[in-house]
């Protein structure tokens, strides 16, 4: 079932997904403060913030990428299909940059 994560490139998205995912719950238990004040979770261009909540909550993003890459993974390893399994990495690939920004700009707002 998992031989078709044995192939470079689906190993390199593989170990990329994870080192990102890793990068984004690095990043933000290294910039979010030790306070007690609210942080900024969501932020609309034009009217600015409009949830707010504790600073555990960012941690969200890291963990919406971890499960988007093992439901991704999973399913890389059941279908035969090679082009799909790098196709579903590459999915989780994409999800994870996008999650990643997200983090680093709700961190900088904040």
């Amino acid at each position: 079932m998992w031989q078709r994560l044995k192939s470079a490139p689906i190993k390199f998205l593989a170990i990329f997904n994870l080192l990102i995912n890793l990068s984004v719950f690095l990043f933000i238990a290294l910039t979010s403060p030790d306070n007690s004040l609210p942080a900024i979770l969501h932020y609309r261009a034009g009217l600015g913030p409009d949830w707010l909540g504790a600073w555990s909550a960012l941690y969200s993003l890291g963990l919406a990428g971890f499960l988007i890459f093992i439901i991704n993974s999973v399913l890389a390893g059941i279908f035969r299909n090679k082009t799909f399994s790098f196709l579903l990495l590459g999915t989780a690939f994409m999800a994870q940059i996008f999650l990643t920004i997200s983090a680093i700009m709700l961190v900088l707002i904040n």
